[in-house]
């Protein structure tokens, strides 16, 4: 008998790390052992990516209180035998859902939570957010971090250290075969990502800004809040440095990072970033902020630079000092440490989960 998961992530309409980690995990599962469902936010750009022989199981749902108990109701209807909570947002519903189809309705699945980071939203509520995401957190049989940090972190927090485990991104090399050569100058410098206050864009523009007339082109892709933002600034501004590409579909992002020398990420927080390892095993050297589970893909110096969290000047200065740095030697360096990042690696170590858990 196939062991059923069904997966829920509600981010919203955005695709991001959590969608890829979720639709990896979807495609790339044994069909022999596992049936598998998904239900995501109505609009995501997820359900494009799911192999067709899957696509009968994707549920999109709407977000919002007077759906939630939709979503309880669709969860029982699929009666899974391990729920696979995804980010922040799936993480409180699937968990207040569970808690209801358990003492009302008497289920009996498993719940794996999996975080992208300590990211919660940025507003006056935050703490009532994080309250909620801490509510419950030991209906969890396993909550999965995807660093060590991370992992750290939940400790921290009060999940209990028997219940946390930390499992790696992983991505597959075969996309990026023919975008991948050492970099031996930097004559671009690329963000990717979503447009988010998460990622740090104020300070990102601030220090695009700062550079004005410099000797570096500044390539920005993605999509998000700050979008309409980014182009107000690029055309109020005398600045001709800096091009914003807009959102790139994944099966061409390797032509973003043919395109850049280094990838700036100037994040408030993050998990273990997909666009990390992407960029290093194309070669692209990391300039990103010392938070999350970055230091444990990107070593000053080494693969890559970190900077101060929230700071522009950090930015500024480390873009200023690239010269002092034997460039192709990072590269290099970037490439070999990617490679400690597989799929295969993160699939069979979850794959591995599962099955442990019943």
């Amino acid at each position: 008998m196939k062991t059923k998961i069904t997966y829920l992530i509600l981010n919203g309409t955005n695709y991001g790390g959590s969608e890829k980690h979720t639709l990896d995990l979807i495609n790339n599962l044994s069909e022999d052992k596992f049936e598998v469902s998904l239900i995501c936010t109505r609009g995501n750009p997820i359900i494009d990516s799911v192999k067709p022989t899957l696509k009968k199981n994707c549920y999109p749902v709407d977000r919002g209180l007077k759906n939630f108990f939709k979503i309880c109701k669709l969860i029982r209807e699929l009666n899974p035998d391990i729920l696979h909570l995804q980010a922040a947002r799936g993480i409180v519903t699937g968990r207040y859902a569970s808690l209801i189809n358990r003492f009302i309705f008497g289920t009996k699945y498993k719940i794996i939570s999996t975080t992208h980071g300590w990211v919660l939203p940025h507003f006056k509520i935050v703490k009532l957010m994080e309250w909620l995401f801490l509510s419950f957190r030991n209906l969890d049989s396993i909550t999965l971090a995807v660093s060590n940090q991370s992992r750290d972190e939940l400790i921290a927090k009060g999940h209990k250290p028997s219940k946390v485990k930390a499992i790696h991104n992983g991505i597959d090399f075969d996309p990026f075969n023919q975008h991948r050569f050492v970099r031996t100058q930097i004559k671009n410098i690329g963000f990717v990502g979503r447009l988010t206050h998460q990622k740090g864009i104020e300070y990102l523009l601030e220090a695009i800004k700062s550079l004005e007339g410099s000797e570096y082109h500044f390539h920005i892709y993605g999509d998000g809040e700050y979008k309409d933002q980014i182009i107000a600034f690029i055309n109020s501004s005398s600045q001709k440095n800096v091009t914003y590409h807009g959102f790139v579909q994944s099966d061409e992002i390797g032509k973003a990072y043919s395109n850049i020398d280094i990838l700036l990420a100037p994040s408030i927080d993050e998990g273990l970033p997909y666009t990390f390892i992407e960029a290093m095993n194309c070669g692209v050297p990391v300039m990103a902020t010392n938070v999350g589970g970055v230091p444990e893909i990107v070593e000053h110096g080494v693969t890559g630079w970190l900077l101060k969290p929230k700071s522009t000047e950090s930015i500024v200065s480390a873009i200023n000092d690239l010269n002092s740095y034997s460039i192709d030697k990072i590269s290099s360096q970037a490439i070999i440490k990617s490679q400690d990042f597989t799929l295969t690696q993160m699939v069979k170590k979850t794959t591995t989960l599962y099955l442990e858990l019943l």
